[in-house]
């Protein structure tokens, strides 16, 4: 069959540069319905290789919106995509930008059921919450776990520590403060300031530490 530039929107092609429906090759214009080849642009449903598709793509899919079993980079909404999904991302093997819900296995970056992630959360701040001595480990903890929010929320990272907390070493008020003060300015309420909470030479006790690592806890747990 030859190609022209003037295509039926009905057309069965092999290479399409318009709208087409049911195309078996490449498509570089407007895909409307099923593509079961290497389709470009299309919008619809795409069972084969697949850039920029709008529907259902069920093969290697890059830049869709709507795709299911994926295999490569999603931007939209991804089933069962094994790659890099940036949109919201069900059962996905990689890294997930998005909503990621089921087995996460890689770096999800996003309120993830997987049990590693809920059991990260669940420990957050577990050592100070039983009543232990504040570790540095404790405060680093707590600042990575503030930065992921930031990163989560499409935020710039905050500065790190001006002094690293260091394993033996003394407790300083600026490091207690630089944690609350990163953690209020994810959404600057009152309700979560905390940075006056601690003072020069005061033992901090564990309760005060409470309301702070719960609210972190539950933003770590939001859908974003």
């Amino acid at each position: 069959m030859s190609v022209d530039k003037t295509i039926s929107p009905a057309c069965m092609c092999t290479s399409c540069v318009g709208g087409c429906s049911s195309c078996s090759g490449g498509c570089s214009g407007g895909c409307s319905g099923s593509c079961s080849g290497d389709c470009r642009g299309c919008r619809g449903s795409c069972s084969g290789g697949c850039k920029g598709c709008s529907g259902t793509c069920s093969g290697s899919c890059k830049g869709c919106s709507g795709c299911s079993s994926c295999s490569g980079t999603c931007s939209g909404t991804c089933n069962g995509c094994s790659g890099s999904c940036t949109g919201s991302c069900t059962s996905c093997s990689n890294t997930c930008t998005g909503t990621c819900i089921g087995t996460c296995t890689g770096q999800c970056n996003t309120a993830c059921t997987a049990e590693a992630q809920a059991e990260e959360i669940a420990n957050l701040g577990l050592n100070i919450a039983v009543g232990n001595p504040i570790r540095a480990s404790d405060y680093t903890q707590l600042k990575a776990a503030i930065d992921r929010e930031y990163t989560r929320r499409g935020k710039g990272l905050p500065a790190a520590f001006p002094v690293p907390p260091q394993p033996k070493g003394k407790v300083l008020l600026s490091t207690a403060r630089k944690v609350l003060e990163d953690l209020y300015a994810l959404d600057g309420l009152p309700e979560h300031d905390w940075r006056d909470s601690f003072s020069s030479g005061t033992v901090v006790p564990p309760s005060k530490w409470a309301p702070s690592i719960a609210y972190l806890k539950t933003l770590a747990a939001e859908i974003v």
